[in-house]
């Protein structure tokens, strides 16, 4: 009985080192479980006509592999939806706190290489802002919520998808370089991490020009002010346009004698909530230079986006209040009455501006204006200097002999 015990044991419990399989995944040790269900996955290979076998618990023991598989991936489902979620809001947002604190009430740091794969994945769709945002937050993350192996691992899966990824993004590759790049500067990749890639993540002709992409970044002079600034010139250099699109916007709202949801629609076409802010301060300036029913038409427009909550109400405070700030050139580019116009716009308002803000606001433009500081006076224009200076005793003088006589040297 005791050697057909230990037939048993040998064939089940030690089928494994038979294989040549690294015992619990290589995690593990005495008193140690290993990569949590690693073990249970792996299959031994047993013959049913060994007098060992046990049908009813080769049964059980396929169940458990199936329903560790199944609760792998809907770990992993689940987990990819909230990393999702987070970078939803916090491109809303912009607040890394907040993704910090979520990241923590998740509590899963073995996912977080998907965190940084989502991350990426997840910008590359969307426009500059949004990507420079992306790294911002990878590398503000480096302190708080990631680690080294996480960052690696999450920028090999990206590679790993680039030849798919260009299928919807077909600039993918590119942009894949510029983030690699930028997560090199930021530190959050040691610099030889593009030397020392395995092949299989330089395969494809789209995974060689990613890297290449980004090992060309890398050269040069001034490496680290040019990539720091990757996507943030380009942001900054379509501000203006940005501008410009939200006027039109509420133009055509105007013109259109006020039709909502194209303004609505146009707006958020745009896709910068990050600074709806400024599209309140320019439908504020707008109305301050039109007739009192646009401004009407222009309120009515703000109370309606609010109430769909595509402004907040704290970007409708912040337009106001850059608009509060800007007093001074109001009143010199649109009006001298500008204070009194402003002040019928918070009354219509009310609806839609926080009554803390709109009271503070009210009480700023009830104070009396500042005179302004009386010029200086131009300074005195110094004498005119005299033709024909005396001559100093220092330079002596000609006799009438026109001898130089030097009293100096005397």
């Amino acid at each position: 009985m005791s050697g057909k015990k230990e037939e048993k044991h040998d064939r089940s419990h030690g089928a494994a080192y038979l294989a040549g399989q690294t015992k619990k995944g290589g995690a593990g040790g005495k008193y140690t479980w290993g990569v949590p269900g690693t073990g249970d996955l792996q299959q031994a290979a047993i013959d049913p006509s060994d007098p060992a076998y046990d049908s009813e618990e080769e049964d059980a023991k396929a169940e458990m592999r199936t329903a560790l598989h199944k609760m792998h991936g809907d770990v992993q489902a689940a987990f990819k939806a909230k990393c999702l979620a987070i970078l939803d809001e916090y491109y809303r947002s912009e607040e890394l706190g907040e993704v910090v604190r979520l990241l923590q009430e998740v509590n899963e740091p073995g996912w977080m290489y998907e965190f940084v794969k989502q991350s990426v994945v997840t910008a590359l769709e969307k426009h500059d802002r949004e990507r420079e945002l992306t790294s911002s937050l990878l590398s503000g993350l480096s302190d708080t919520a990631i680690g080294p192996s996480s960052y690696q691992l999450g920028f090999n899966r990206v590679l790993e998808r680039v030849p798919d990824l260009v299928l919807d993004t077909p600039n993918a590759s590119e942009l894949v370089g510029n983030f690699l790049a930028r997560a090199v500067v930021d530190e959050i990749l040691p610099p030889a991490f593009l030397s020392q890639l395995p092949e299989a993540l330089t395969a494809t002709p789209q995974q060689k020009e990613a890297v290449s992409k980004a090992k060309s970044l890398l050269e040069g002079h001034h490496v680290g002010e040019r990539v720091s600034n990757i996507w943030s010139n380009n942001v900054s250099s379509s501000a203006k346009k940005l501008k410009r699109a939200m006027r039109t916007i509420l133009e055509e709202y105007l013109a259109d004698g006020g039709d909502q949801r194209e303004a609505e629609r146009c707006l958020r076409e745009l896709n910068v909530p990050g600074v709806h802010f400024q599209f309140v301060k320019i439908a504020v300036a707008l109305g301050l230079e039109k007739k009192a029913e646009d401004r009407s038409r222009l309120s009515t427009l703000l109370a309606a986006l609010v109430k769909e909550q595509l402004i907040s109400e704290a970007h409708v405070a912040s337009g106001f209040r850059c608009c509060l700030d800007q007093l001074s050139d109001l009143e010199k580019d649109i009006s001298p009455n500008v204070r009194q116009l402003l002040t019928e716009w918070l009354e219509l308002a009310k609806g839609y501006l926080p009554a803390d803000v709109r009271t503070r606001a009210l009480a700023e433009l009830a104070k009396p204006k500042t005179a302004a500081a009386p010029a200086p006076a131009p300074a005195a224009k110094p004498a005119a200097a005299d033709a024909n200076p005396p001559k100093s005793a220092e330079h002596g003088h000609h006799d009438s002999h026109g001898k130089h006589h030097d009293h100096a040297k005397k």
